[in-house]
């Protein structure tokens, strides 16, 4: 079983409008930090198999994995581009998929993310009847918002889309906008395409990669697209009746879909947590499922983050018993 890391971390400091894009959010070197430690020491992720896609530059110190001469594949951005980020995550899902095709193997993939979040309240026309929560990410001028939701964060890690014969891909994404007379606070939302280039190859389909995800980030509970989500009474709650196939995969996350996620200058509190959890080896098997897990994140949480935010737990399938992928038999 060979593991890989995907870690998404967005700071925002490089966007270009003060109105229209999201607020810098600081601390988020700590992140990226605690993020790729987890993947190594914890999870036991091999450093070449790491891919940190961001928008974050150490000014004051080095990033740890700037020392090994075979490091992780880091994609530096000016600021958190939807259309750079999609076709990142299409190429790194694409290269695992052929090196688990070479070793005929299966795989295992740790996907984090660190940033902005949100939940549509209301419907988007033409695309979905349901709330439905996003990453907010901002468009390749870095000059407006763009928001990547849930269904299409799930078909990009489970390599769902099917390319036109030149291998260029259309994904749906949100834009926002005003109309006359409206103000900040009654924006509307409209469905739009971002054109992705996936290099004449297509899109290698994903049937045996199992995956962990972590959010952390506000309205984060739906994000990982999963259909389960746990109850702290041994019982699952069906959270979208959209009907995929998907491998065991388990997500993790900051909040509900209501909650905003605390943020402090040092990084934010819910990694910093988790985190912890694994240096303190706050499991002792390797038995990790979805019971263990809730519980222990909500007996660990410090006190004050309990007050802020609820972590939430979702699974592809409704076993209460199977083991989590990533985070079992680690390190």
């Amino acid at each position: 079983m060979t593991r890989y890391g995907i870690l998404l971390v967005f700071s925002y400091h490089g966007t270009l409008s003060k109105s229209g894009t999201p607020a810098p959010l600081l601390g988020m070197e700590n992140d990226i930090i605690k993020s790729y430690h987890m993947s190594t020491k914890s999870y036991g992720i091999p450093r070449n198999n790491i891919t940190i896609i961001t928008d974050i530059r150490s000014k004051n110190s080095s990033f740890p994995w700037e020392k090994y001469k075979e490091g992780p594949k880091v994609i530096k951005l000016p600021y958190p581009s939807i259309n750079s980020i999609t076709e990142a995550i299409i190429q790194t899902m694409n290269n695992i998929q052929k090196e688990e095709v070479k070793n005929n193997s299966k795989a295992e993939l740790f996907v984090y993310y660190s940033g902005h979040g949100m939940l549509h309240p209301l419907p988007i026309k033409n695309y979905t009847n349901d709330n439905i929560s996003s990453l907010i990410l901002v468009d390749s001028t870095g000059k407006e918002r763009r928001y990547l939701t849930r269904r299409e964060l799930t078909n990009l890690f489970y390599s769902l889309y099917q390319p036109d014969q030149l291998g260029m891909l259309a994904i749906p994404v949100l834009e926002r906008k005003s109309l006359p007379g409206l103000n900040i606070t009654n924006l509307i939302y409209e469905l739009t395409y971002i054109m992705v280039d996936t290099r004449s190859e297509g899109i290698i389909k994903n049937k045996n990669i199992n995956v962990f995800f972590m959010y952390d980030a506000c309205h984060s509970a739906s994000l990982s697209g999963l259909r389960f989500r746990y109850m702290n009474n041994n019982s699952f709650e069906e959270i979208h009746d959209e009907n995929i196939e998907l491998p065991l995969s388990v997500g993790i996350s900051a909040t509900n879909d209501k909650q905003e996620a605390p943020s402090c200058t040092d990084g934010s509190p819910f990694t910093s947590q988790i985190y912890d959890m694994f240096e303190k080896r706050i499991w002792n098997d390797d038995n990790i499922n979805v019971i263990n897990l809730h519980t222990k994140i909500h007996q660990y949480l410090h006190p004050i983050l309990r007050k802020k935010c609820y972590p939430t737990v979702n699974i592809s399938m409704p076993d209460l018993k199977v083991k989590a992928p990533i985070i079992s038999s680690v390190n």
